[in-house]
C-alpha cells in the first residue's frame, strides 16, 4: 500500500484555501483587486497540477478506473450542484454556463483523466520510451483544443462542456505528472537552495503584480507555468517551517478538499460579504483572510454528518465507506 504523502495533503490544503479566498475577495469587493488576480494566475492551475502529480501510479485505465472516476467527480459534481442550483435559482448558469455555478472543476477533471488516459493508452500501444516524444504526445489534447478543437462546436455546446477549461488545464495536469514520475524532479524540488529561490521568485512576482499586469510581461503560459513551481517551492520551505500543529491543520484541509469544495459555495450563500468594502484596504484583506479561514471550518464543521453516514458520503462526496 502507497503511504500518503503529507506535504501533497499541505498543497492541497493550501490551494483550496486560495480558492475560497479568490471566492470571498470577489464576492466582498465586487472590483477585481490586486490579490485576487494575482491568486487567479495561478491557483487552479496549481490545483490541476497536483491532480496530476500522482497520475504516473495508475497502471490500467480499465472500466473500474472510469467507474471509481465518475463516482468521485461526476456525483458529487451534478448532485452537490443541482442542489446547489436548487437554492440560488441559477438553472441557466449551472447547465449553459462553463463556470456551471461554480462546479465546473470536478467535470473538467473527470474530462482531462479521459483525455489522459486516451494518449496514454495510445502511448502504450506504440511503445513509445523517448520522454521528449511522450511529452509532444501527452499535450497534443491541448494543442488541438487551442489551435480549434473548441471552434468546432457550437459555442453553448463548448460552454455546456466547459471544453475551453478542459483545455486550458490539462498542460497543468500533464506537468504535474511528470513532476510525480521521476524522481530526480521530485528531489531538485526538495533542494532547500532551489525552494528558498523559488519563494524569493514567488513573492518577487506577487509584489511585481501590483506594478504590471503579469498576463502581459511574457508567454502567459510561462507565467502561469513559474508561479505554479515558486508557489510549489514557497509551500515546501513553509512546510519545513510551520508549527507541527498548524501543518496538521493544513494537510487537513488538503485531504478533505473535495468536502470544502462542493460544500463551501452553500456558506458562501449565507453571508453577506459586501460590509467588508467600508474597511481600508489593509484591514480589507485581513478580514477577508479570516473570513475564508471561518468559511472553511464551518464548512468542515457541517459536513461531518455527511461524512459519517455512509450512503450520504456516497451520493454527496462520492466516497465509499471505510
Amino acid at each position: 500500500m502507497q503511504q500518503r504523502d503529507t506535504f501533497l495533503d499541505f498543497c492541497k490544503g493550501a490551494a483550496i484555501f486560495l480558492v475560497v479566498l479568490g471566492h470571498v475577495l470577489l464576492k466582498s469587493m465586487d472590483l477585481r483587486n490586486g490579490l485576487f488576480n494575482f491568486i487567479c494566475l495561478y491557483h487552479m492551475p496549481f490545483f490541476f497540477m497536483l491532480s496530476g502529480y500522482l497520475a504516473w501510479r495508475v497502471k490500467r485505465f480499465d472500466v473500474s478506473f472510469f467507474k471509481k472516476k465518475a463516482r468521485t467527480l461526476l456525483l458529487p459534481c451534478f448532485m452537490v450542484g443541482l442542489m446547489f442550483t436548487l437554492i440560488n435559482r441559477e438553472y441557466d448558469a449551472f447547465i449553459f454556463s462553463e463556470f456551471h455555478n461554480g462546479y465546473w472543476f470536478l467535470w473538467s477533471l473527470f474530462c482531462i483523466w479521459c483525455l489522459f488516459a486516451l494518449v496514454k493508452w495510445f502511448i502504450s500501444l506504440c511503445r513509445i520510451k523517448n520522454v521528449l516524444i511522450e511529452i509532444g504526445i501527452l499535450l497534443l489534447p491541448f494543442f488541438m483544443i487551442k489551435l480549434g478543437g473548441q471552434y468546432l462546436l457550437p459555442s453553448n455546446i463548448n460552454s455546456c462542456l466547459s471544453i475551453g477549461f478542459t483545455g486550458a488545464f490539462y498542460r497543468f495536469f500533464i506537468m504535474g505528472y511528470f513532476i510525480g514520475k521521476y524522481d530526480n524532479i521530485k528531489k531538485w524540488f526538495q533542494n532547500k537552495r532551489v525552494n528558498i529561490a523559488g519563494m524569493i521568485g514567488f513573492v518577487l512576482m506577487f509584489l511585481i503584480s501590483y506594478l504590471v499586469d503579469l498576463e502581459h510581461i511574457g508567454p502567459f503560459t510561462i507565467v502561469q507555468i513559474l508561479l505554479c513551481l515558486s508557489f510549489l517551492c514557497f509551500l515546501r520551505v513553509l512546510y519545513n517551517r510551520l508549527f507541527d500543529r498548524i501543518c496538521k491543520r493544513i494537510e487537513k484541509y488538503g485531504c478533505r478538499s473535495l468536502d470544502i469544495y462542493v460544500f463551501h459555495y452553500f456558506v458562501l450563500l449565507l453571508l453577506n460579504l459586501t460590509i467588508v468594502k467600508q474597511f481600508a484596504a489593509p484591514m480589507q484583506y485581513i478580514i477577508a483572510l479570516l473570513t475564508a479561514w471561518a468559511i472553511i471550518e464551518v464548512t468542515l464543521l457541517l459536513s461531518n454528518p455527511i461524512e459519517r453516514n455512509k450512503y450520504l458520503r456516497l451520493i454527496f462526496l462520492g466516497k465509499i465507506q471505510k
